[in-house]
């Protein structure tokens, strides 16, 4: 009977950490663009970001590529984030998870963005790799310090990458040898 109860928590978890590493495989196989997806919380699925990608040749092997994220997905990431840490923020002048929402944002701002920039660059780069056809020979040269989450409108991110040529073959099909 002791045994039971443990098997019995064990199992889910196990099945739900191999679910989410074959996930995580299948998410960082390919890359592509169009939308990307949000950390997952409480066991859920990740939500896909709303986001829009140009991508333009700018060579044989070259691809320059523009990614838009929504506004909506950076505020949600911002308010999540703000929420964990209004439970614990320490500010001077007010017991721990008591200070005001504004005065946590203004004494925080620049450590939640950097984490939330982080997060949608990852999200969003996954999410492109997952719906378009690019198949990028050397990781994407992003400036990560460069990048800024605006106050107002969506976040933006542009970088170039080196792919695999592409080309069509030829009729190769009743060839004599």
């Amino acid at each position: 009977m002791a045994d039971e109860p443990e098997d019995t928590p064990e199992t889910p978890e196990k099945e739900g950490a191999e679910a989410g590493a074959e996930a995580g495989a299948e998410t960082g196989a390919e890359t592509g663009a169009a939308t990307a997806e949000a950390p997952a919380k409480d066991g859920k699925e990740p939500e896909k970001l709303v986001q829009s990608v140009e991508m333009q040749d700018i060579g044989p092997c070259k691809k320059h590529i523009k990614v838009t994220v929504d506004r909506k997905n950076v505020d949600e990431l911002l308010d999540g984030k703000y929420k964990e840490l209004m439970t614990d923020a320490q500010v001077p002048g007010f017991r721990p998870g008591k200070a005001p929402r504004e005065i946590v944002i203004r004494k925080y701002h620049k450590d939640v963005t950097s984490q939330v920039k982080g997060q949608l660059l990852m999200a969003s780069l996954e999410q492109l790799a997952d719906e378009n056809d690019v198949a990028p020979l050397s990781a994407p040269n992003i400036d990560y310090e460069k990048l800024d989450i605006p106050k107002e409108g969506p976040f933006v991110y542009e970088f170039d990458v080196e792919v695999r040529p592409q080309f069509d073959l030829p009729d190769y099909k009743g060839l004599k040898i």
